[in-house]
């Protein structure tokens, strides 16, 4: 099997596998773009949990996982060309 890159990453409202994306805020710092989603809770309930996804090889492999309860905003550098030459980080507070 050859190997998988990371295509992208997406943050949903709810369980990944109910396909509530939720559309990030590009912002400018220091001269690189981000995506931004606005993560704050409005409720208990699992179905406003947001989880965040990386997605391999063109959606062949989804790794998913919750954000943690008390982050209310995540982000992550945009990556452009190959992603196999980038390092990326998803970051939430």
């Amino acid at each position: 099997m050859s190997r998988l890159w990371l295509s992208s990453i997406g943050v949903t409202q709810g369980k990944p596998e109910n396909l509530m994306d939720l559309k990030p805020e590009t912002k400018k710092v220091n001269g690189e773009n981000w995506s931004v989603w606005e993560t704050e809770r409005v409720s208990d309930k699992e179905t406003d949990r947001y989880w965040v996804s990386c997605i391999y090889g063109h959606e062949q492999i989804w790794l998913t996982q919750p954000i943690p309860a008390s982050s209310t905003r995540c982000k992550t550098r945009n990556f452009e060309g190959s992603p196999e030459d980038q390092s990326v980080s998803f970051i939430c507070n």
